[in-house]
């Protein structure tokens, strides 16, 4: 799995339900890097997401009495439980996108993480967890105004 992520150096992602801050080149960044593909979030950040084409959303909820899921041929979202999504990495890419709760449950299982680190201070109230002692690697891989995005590799799989 990969993952992606932006915080503040406060570790702050957000702020009542949504993204504290406003940077175009953070959104660009991610709608690059997440074209085509198949994000998972959470379902209290699948709420808060504008619509985002030519990408594949599973959700992960553990609020339904029967998990289910679609195999994603011909819709843009699944709603799907945990074992699930291991089940459905095996045969695509799954971005592990937020929010801190999905962060926690698959960072063990992130090989690559994708953080944009945002510069300044703002207003917060949902953290990102402890997630260096997992990625011993990491390079700058993009800057830019009032950022800069670390690709980190994952110990257990470098």
């Amino acid at each position: 799995m990969t993952g992606i992520a932006a915080m503040l150096e406060n570790r702050g992602i957000g702020y009542k339900g949504q993204i504290p801050w406003r940077n175009s080149d953070d959104f660009k960044w991610f709608k690059e890097f997440t074209l085509g593909k198949t994000i998972l979030v959470g379902s209290k950040t699948y709420q808060t997401l504008p619509i985002l084409p030519n990408r594949k959303i599973l959700v992960l909820s553990n609020q339904l009495k029967d998990c289910w899921y679609n195999v994603l041929n011909d819709t843009s979202m699944a709603t799907v439980c945990r074992d699930e999504v291991y089940q459905l990495n095996k045969t695509r890419e799954i971005i592990v996108a937020g929010g801190a709760q999905i962060y926690s449950l698959f960072l063990p299982e992130i090989t690559e993480f994708y953080v944009t680190h945002i510069e300044g201070s703002y207003e917060v109230d949902t953290f990102m967890p402890p997630f260096e002692h997992l990625f011993g690697k990491n390079e700058v891989v993009r800057e830019f105004s009032g950022g800069k995005v670390v690709k980190y590799y994952n110990n257990n799989y470098v």
